[in-house]
C-alpha cells in the first residue's frame, strides 16, 4: 500500500513539475471550475434545449457550432440523443411513456441515477428516429461528435492536467458530473417534485424556490414556466425569477449573433393544406357557367402521373383553371406520393414538402417539431374548389413586395398549413 502511494505522489510531482498553473490558490481552482461548470449550464439551455429542442432561438452558426464543440468535450452527449430524450420527454409527460419523470420511476431514482434512465432513452433506436429531427447531421457529427463521443470527456482531462496539474484531475470529475447531476437528477426530478407553480399545466412541473437554483442552472430550475409555454426564449415569468440563460441570449442579439426565431416568422394568413385524394380531381375540366354542351374529353394522364393521396406543387402563374392535366402543365409540376414518403425512414409530409418542393417553406413558430407551418403559394379559386383539404377560415389575399402570383389565378395569396407527425395533414 505504501508503495502504491510512494507511486501516485510521484507521478503527482511529475506532473505538477510540467503543468502550466499547478500551485493556484485553492480558491483559483474552485472559481475555475465553478465558471468552467456555468460555461457548460448555458450551452445546455441556450443550444440543446432552447435552439436545438423547442426551436424558440437560433444563433450564428459559429457561435452555435462553438457550443456544441464545448458541450461534447465536456459531457459526451450528442445533440440527436438529448433533443430526442428531451422531445419525448415533453410529449409524454409524466406518464409510463417519459423517460425520466419521478412521478413514474419515484424521486430518488431520477435524482441519484438519472443518468441511467437518460442512457436507457438515449439508446432506445425508436426514440431518436422519431423525436431526433432537424438536429445537426454534417459529417462532424456523423465522424466525430457522435462515433467519438468519450473521446471530448478525455481531451477535457488531458487539457486539465496539462495546465492545472494535479489539481486539474479533481476539477476534471466535478465538471464530468456537473450536469448529470443537476440535469439528470436535479431539473428531470425535484423540476417535476417540489417546488411552486405559476401556471396550472398539465403535468407535475415546479419551479425550484430561491433564485440560486436559476444561477446555478441557467434558468433551468423554472420547469413549471417553461411547460407553461415551451418555445419562449424566456423562462423567468414573475417578478423576482432569474433566467441568466435568457441574459446570454440577449446579449449575442445584441451583437447580432443570435436571434428569435419568431421575429423572423411573417404573420400565417390562412392554415391550409392542398392534399389532392386522386389525380382525377385534376383531370376533370372546369364547369362553365349556363353551358349545355357536355364536356369535352380529357386525354389520359400518364400510368406514372396516377397517384393516390397525393400533392402537386406547380410553380408557374397563369394556369387556365384547375382542370388542366399535369402532363399539360407548362412548367415543371413536382409530385410526392404516400409510397415515397414512406420509402424515407424517419420522414413526416412536413419535412418532404419542405426539402423536396421549390416553392413551400416551413417553420416550428408554435415550438413543435411534429407540427410545423407550412407556407405555400396558392389562390383562392383554388382553395375553394379543393374540398378535401381541411380549411379552418376563408382565405385572405395578400400582397406587398415579394408576393409570388399562384399557380391557378392571378391573384397573389399566401397558404400556410401544419403538418403532423401522424402523416395527417
Amino acid at each position: 500500500m505504501t508503495a502504491v502511494l510512494d507511486s501516485l505522489a510521484a507521478l503527482g510531482s511529475w506532473i505538477n513539475a510540467h503543468a502550466l498553473l499547478p500551485r493556484l490558490p485553492l480558491w483559483s481552482y474552485a472559481l475555475i471550475t465553478l465558471a468552467d461548470t456555468h460555461v457548460t449550464s448555458a450551452c445546455v439551455t441556450l443550444y440543446l434545449h432552447r435552439a436545438q429542442t423547442h426551436r424558440s432561438i437560433s444563433f450564428h452558426p459559429l457561435v452555435a457550432h462553438l457550443m456544441r464543440f464545448w458541450l461534447w468535450v465536456r459531457t459526451a452527449m450528442p445533440t440527436r440523443e438529448w433533443v430526442a430524450v428531451h422531445r419525448c420527454h415533453h410529449a409524454n409527460v409524466d406518464t409510463p411513456e417519459d423517460p425520466h419523470s419521478p412521478i413514474v420511476f419515484g424521486i430518488w431514482r431520477v435524482v441519484l441515477f438519472g443518468t441511467s434512465l437518460y442512457h436507457t432513452a438515449a439508446h432506445d433506436r425508436a426514440v431518436i428516429e422519431q423525436y431526433g429531427k432537424g438536429t445537426p447531421d454534417d459529417a462532424i457529427e456523423r465522424r466525430v461528435y457522435t462515433p467519438l463521443s468519450l473521446l471530448g470527456p478525455t481531451l477535457t482531462l488531458g487539457s486539465n492536467v496539462w495546465i492545472f496539474g494535479s489539481w486539474g484531475i479533481a476539477m476534471w470529475l466535478f465538471e464530468m458530473a456537473w450536469i448529470p447531476f443537476f440535469a439528470a437528477g436535479v431539473i428531470n426530478g425535484l423540476g417535476h417534485w417540489w417546488g411552486y407553480r405559476n401556471f396550472e399545466t398539465p403535468d407535475h412541473s415546479r419551479n425550484l424556490p430561491g433564485q440560486y437554483w436559476s444561477l446555478l442552472t441557467c434558468g433551468e430550475a423554472l420547469h413549471n414556466n417553461h411547460h407553461h409555454i415551451q418555445n419562449s426564449p424566456r423562462f423567468a415569468m414573475r417578478p423576482g425569477e432569474l433566467d441568466p440563460g435568457y441574459w446570454y441570449f440577449c446579449a449575442l442579439k445584441a451583437l447580432k449573433l443570435a436571434r428569435a426565431r419568431q421575429e423572423s416568422q411573417v404573420a400565417v394568413a390562412i392554415a391550409l393544406l392542398l392534399l389532392l385524394t386522386s389525380a382525377s380531381a385534376l383531370a376533370q375540366p372546369p364547369a362553365t357557367p349556363g353551358s349545355k354542351e357536355p364536356p369535352q374529353a380529357v386525354e389520359p394522364i400518364d400510368d406514372a402521373l396516377k397517384y393516390r393521396d397525393s400533392v402537386e406543387v406547380v410553380g408557374v402563374t397563369p394556369i387556365h383553371g384547375i382542370g388542366l392535366p399535369i402532363v399539360k402543365v407548362p412548367s415543371n409540376v413536382q409530385v410526392t406520393t404516400a409510397a415515397d414518403i414512406a420509402g424515407r425512414p424517419g420522414a413526416q409530409i412536413g419535412d418532404v414538402l419542405v426539402s423536396g418542393f421549390g416553392s413551400v417553406h416551413g417553420n416550428e413558430v408554435q415550438s413543435n417539431p411534429f407540427q410545423p407551418d407550412i407556407q405555400f403559394r396558392a389562390s383562392a379559386d383554388a382553395i375553394r374548389s379543393r374540398r378535401t383539404s381541411r380549411c379552418p377560415r376563408t382565405p385572405r389575399i395578400s400582397s406587398g413586395p415579394g408576393t409570388r402570383r399562384s399557380a391557378f389565378s392571378a391573384k397573389p395569396t399566401m397558404c400556410s398549413a401544419r403538418s403532423f407527425g401522424t402523416g395527417d395533414s
